[in-house]
């Protein structure tokens, strides 16, 4: 190879490989991007909003309060684009979008239901006996000798 000349061969094999890298790139730009934005932003929006609307608005009327409220937010994303698809992504992961908001107390699904008590401990092979015997027949057969 001459010094300051290259071959079309040559040249083609540089721009291959400097394409390569930068489709690489894109896509960890895109898979980082779309980290920060399912990790990091909608949670903390999400956060951010709950502590604002404190009260049971009934689906509805907490949905246009939470557009109103990412629209201001969000106010200087300059592409329609980017902001339609950050809201979607907080449609999806709000637990309160279809429920209307936080629910008032007293409601049987926002109250932590009860979760039966044993005190047995049974393994992986003992619960399938457990299961075809029941508890007190499988004490019964443990016990005895």
């Amino acid at each position: 190879m001459t010094e300051g000349f290259y071959t079309l061969d040559e040249i083609m094999k540089n721009k291959q490989h400097e394409y390569h890298l930068l489709h690489y790139e894109e896509k960890r730009v895109h898979w980082k991007k779309l980290q920060v934005l399912k990790q990091e932003l909608i949670p903390a929006f999400i956060t951010y909003a709950h502590g604002l609307i404190r009260t049971y608005l009934g689906p509805r009327q907490y949905q246009d309060t939470l557009k109103s409220l990412f629209y201001a937010r969000f106010v200087d994303l300059n592409t329609t684009g980017m902001r339609r698809v950050i809201f979607r992504h907080i449609q999806q992961a709000d637990p309160w979008w279809s429920t209307g908001g936080q629910s008032p107390p007293g409601r049987p699904d926002v109250e932590e239901q009860p979760q039966p008590q044993t005190d047995l401990n049974f393994g992986v092979l003992e619960d399938v006996f457990a299961q075809i015997l029941g508890p007190q027949e499988l004490l019964d057969w443990a016990r005895s000798d």
